[in-house]
């Protein structure tokens, strides 16, 4: 059943970017591909460059968004010639491509949203306790996400931070024992978190499954300028999901 619901759900977007690819011809198709990677190329720098004004830490994928409303306001004003059958077997396949490529970045959205909205358990779920929400975007990473060339490692990483995030609080706390993250708790910015009442209410709100208190929390001023911490910054390249998956993975087992 979870599997027959990945194959619908991933069907819409790649018959419509094939549809539409049909329709518009394969010129038309490259430019709107173009503006996507290009959207991408400006997340990609705002993120290393730590962009966060005026938006927080979604400054650079707001400026993406707005990159793509842009192209397609340009766009509406451009009348490329009637696509020969050529073309349009062109764009049909940009069109898939496209289409692949956004049913692969939806399933990773909402995997990392069902982990948010999740509440973390007392004690790790067993797999065959899994909610169906958790269960079906597994079975889409596994089944689909991972074995997209141009994705890679990426659905892994996700589905290792969704992991963690329904890991139980027992589990993250001897993780961040063991890995000696206390060193943060001396930081004087992470003391102003700690002293911030909207930052202690949204973190609440984060726990009770509220979106809108995560897009507050990393426009919070503290949190930013906790992230850039210098001592923050070094520990990042260490962060990678799948690692620490596994440490927690020990924890929740019992090993050592």
């Amino acid at each position: 059943m979870t599997a027959l619901v990945v194959v619908l759900v991933t069907l819409v977007p790649v018959l419509a970017g094939a549809y539409a690819g049909w329709r518009q011809g394969g010129r038309r198709m490259a430019i709107s591909v173009a503006s996507l990677m290009g959207a991408a190329s400006i997340a990609g720098v705002g993120v290393s460059v730590g962009w966060s004004w005026p938006f927080g830490l979604l400054t650079p994928f707001v400026a993406a968004v707005l990159a793509i409303a842009a192209v397609a306001f340009a766009l509406r004003r451009y009348r490329p010639p009637v696509p020969s059958r050529r073309e349009r077997a062109f764009g049909a396949v940009v069109g898939t491509l496209a289409g692949t490529t956004l049913a692969a970045s939806l399933w990773l959205a909402a995997a990392i949203g069902e982990g948010v909205v999740a509440p973390a358990p007392e004690t790790s779920a067993a797999p065959g306790q899994r909610g169906f929400a958790q269960e079906l975007v597994r079975t889409a990473n596994r089944g689909f996400v991972r074995h997209l060339p141009w994705v890679g490692e990426l659905g892994d990483e996700v589905e290792a931070t969704v992991a963690i995030l329904n890991s139980s609080e027992d589990a993250r706390r001897r993780l961040a024992e063991g890995r000696q993250w206390q060193q943060l708790a001396e930081l004087p910015s992470y003391q102003a978190l700690l002293e911030d009442e909207e930052v202690e209410r949204d973190l609440e709100s984060v726990r009770n499954g509220s979106v809108l208190a995560l897009y507050r929390l990393q426009r919070n001023p503290h949190v930013v300028a906790f992230m850039r911490e210098p001592t923050v910054q070094e520990m990042i390249p260490d962060l990678r999901p799948s690692v620490l998956v596994k440490e927690i993975e020990g924890y929740e087992t019992g090993a050592e």
